[in-house]
């Protein structure tokens, strides 16, 4: 009996050691530039980060061709953030992915991306790699390539008419707007840094950050469960 009680206590300190190892080297390819890869939730993703800090990852889009046949293309795509630095931001209990919410959403045709305008200069000057229009901009891309794969176009809005919004063209768009055909992503200011539903619209999903941090940290948490990495 106390064999048995011995042998498992040695596969165990054995797993321990072979996790904390693992997480060990992962996090210490993350800290400085090269190649690492993230086993995420649609397979294994290849990482290069470069000397500039940006994280390039290699994903695969799809395009219609005909019918049922799809035409698979690899695309490498920066980020500001490893997904190392993002496990510790919250989504919701449902799953957060365009990519399963919009298919089961049959007649979506937009995602709509809003925020309040006046907060893209605030942002900018403490993030002026990141902030809230390159976020923004970040999240479109995504979507964007998507589109031929689940037929929904991104478009970026504001949360309100004023005269920056007119000022850059956009339209407005709220989670009141929110409707199977018209899904919006809503990247808001707030108390804590997380993405979930609106609780009075499930067609609205919001990227919630916390003030002083960057918003390219939860739109990029956002991105890389899109793609399948988290």
């Amino acid at each position: 009996m106390k064999k048995v009680f011995y042998i498992l206590i040695i596969l165990v300190v054995f797993v321990l050691f072979y996790i904390g190892g693992y997480t060990f080297t992962s996090y210490s390819e993350e800290m400085g530039p090269g190649n690492y890869t993230y086993v995420g939730a649609r397979g294994t993703f290849e990482f290069v980060k470069s000397e500039q800090g940006d994280h390039w990852v290699t994903w695969p889009v799809k395009t219609l061709i005909t019918g049922n046949v799809y035409n698979v293309q690899d695309w490498i795509t920066p980020f500001p953030y490893g997904p190392y630095e993002l496990v510790d931001i919250p989504m919701g209990s449902n799953p957060v992915t365009p990519r399963v919410y919009i298919r089961g959403v049959k007649n979506a045709e937009t995602a709509y991306i809003t925020r309040d305008v006046y907060l893209d200069e605030k942002y900018y000057e403490d993030y002026p790699k990141g902030g809230l229009v390159i976020a923004v901009i970040s999240l479109e891309r995504v979507i964007d390539k998507l589109g031929p794969e689940v037929g929904v176009e991104a478009i970026i809005t504001s949360i309100e008419d004023n005269e920056i919004s007119r000022g850059l063209d956009l339209s407005v768009k709220t989670c009141e707007d929110a409707s199977r055909e018209e899904i919006v992503f809503w990247l808001k200011e707030g108390d804590t840094t997380q993405i979930y539903y609106d609780e009075d619209n499930r067609y609205c999903v919001i990227l919630e950050f916390k003030e002083g941090e960057d918003p390219n940290r939860v739109v990029t948490k956002l991105a890389y469960n899109i793609i399948g990495v988290m």
